[in-house]
C-alpha cells in the first residue's frame, strides 16, 4: 500500500502542489488521514480530476473538507467513519451539501441519526445509507428539499436502519432498485406509495425490491407492487404468515419471488394469475421451483 504524506512546515501558510493531471481517483482506507491531514489537503487544493475519493474507517471528525472538494467529483465513499460529526448539525439550520455533480453517494455505518440534516445532490444516481441510525424517511423533506426531486436516483439501499414506516414516502420517480433488508417494516399496507394501486403507476421505472429480515409479519390484500418491478425479495421474514398471491399484488413484469426461509402459512391465492405469470419461486424448504 503506498500512502500519501502530506508535509507543510506551517499548517496555517499555502502551499503549491501540482497534481498529476491523470490524477482521477485516491483511497484512504484505515490510516491515519485525521482532520489534520484533510485541512492539509483543503490548504494545497484537491486534485482537478478527481472523480472518486474513498474515505474508508477513518479517524476525522469535520466535515469541512466536504466543501473544498471538485464540484465534478463523480463518487464519495465515506464508509465506517464514525467519528465524522454529523450530529453537530442536527440543531443548525444549515444542511450538510456535497459536490454540485456528484453521481454516486455511500455514507453506510457512519452513524447518521437523521436525514434532516443532509442536502443530496441533484444528479446523484446511488446512495447507500446501510448500517446508519435512521428512523424516518421523511425527515428529509423540509422546505425547497424533496426526495421527488432527485430525479436521476435510480438506487436506496436503506439496509439495517430503523426505518418502521413507508407511509406517505414518495421516492423519486426514477427509482430502480430499493434496498430496505433488516429494516423494521412490520407491515406493508397502501398507505405507501409505491404499494398503492392508484399511486405508483408513475414508479415504472422500479425493478427490483429487496424486504429481506425486515421483521414482516402482515402484507395488505390491497397492496399492490409496482407495474415493472421483476424481483421480489421476501427472505427471512419468520413472522410473515400470509403472502397474498392476487392480481393486485402480483403485476405483469413480477418474473422471481424469494420467500426463503420465510415459513408462512397460507399462500392465498385468488386465480389462477399466479401460475400464468409468475417463473420463479424460491419457497422456504428448496431451490426454485418453475411454473410453466
Amino acid at each position: 500500500m503506498v500512502l500519501l504524506s502530506v508535509h507543510t512546515e506551517d499548517e496555517n501558510t499555502n502551499c503549491s502542489v501540482v497534481w498529476p493531471h491523470s490524477l482521477e481517483s485516491m483511497k484512504f482506507t484505515r490510516c491515519n488521514v485525521d482532520d489534520r491531514i484533510l485541512k492539509q489537503l483543503d490548504s494545497i487544493g484537491w486534485p482537478a480530476n478527481l472523480r472518486h475519493l474513498e474515505l474508508f474507517d477513518l479517524e476525522f471528525s469535520s466535515l469541512a473538507f466536504l466543501n473544498n472538494l471538485p464540484q465534478t467529483l463523480d463518487e464519495l465513499n465515506m464508509v465506517y467513519c464514525y467519528s465524522a460529526q454529523f450530529s453537530a448539525f442536527e440543531d443548525s439550520p444549515k444542511r450538510i451539501q456535497f459536490p454540485k455533480y456528484l453521481r454516486r453517494l455511500n455514507l453506510a455505518s457512519c452513524r447518521i441519526g437523521s436525514l434532516s440534516i443532509l442536502e443530496f445532490p441533484p444528479f446523484l444516481r446511488e446512495l447507500d445509507l446501510s448500517g446508519d441510525r435512521l428512523h424516518d424517511l421523511l425527515e428529509y423533506e423540509g422546505g425547497d428539499i424533496r426526495w421527488i426531486d432527485l430525479v436521476y436516483l435510480e438506487s436506496i439501499v436503506l439496509k439495517y436502519n430503523s426505518i418502521s414506516s413507508l407511509r406517505s414516502w414518495f421516492p423519486p420517480v426514477s427509482l430502480k432498485y430499493l434496498n430496505l433488508c433488516g429494516c423494521d417494516l412490520s407491515e406493508i399496507t397502501g398507505e405507501a406509495p409505491i404499494f398503492n394501486e392508484r399511486q405508483n403507476k408513475v414508479y415504472s421505472n422500479l425493478r427490483r425490491i429487496d424486504l429481506t429480515n425486515t421483521h414482516l409479519f402482515r402484507i395488505d390484500d390491497l397492496v399492490c407492487v409496482p407495474p415493472n418491478v421483476y424481483k421480489l425479495d421476501l427472505v427471512c421474514n419468520t413472522n410473515l404468515e400470509l403472502i397474498p398471491l392476487h392480481l393486485k399484488f402480483f403485476t405483469s413484469r413480477l418474473c422471481e419471488l424469494d420467500l426463503y426461509n420465510t415459513p408462512f402459512n397460507d399462500l392465498s391465492i385468488h386465480n389462477s394469475y399466479f401460475d400464468d405469470k409468475i417463473k420463479y419461486v424460491t419457497f422456504p424448504e428448496g431451490p426454485f421451483h418453475e411454473f410453466s
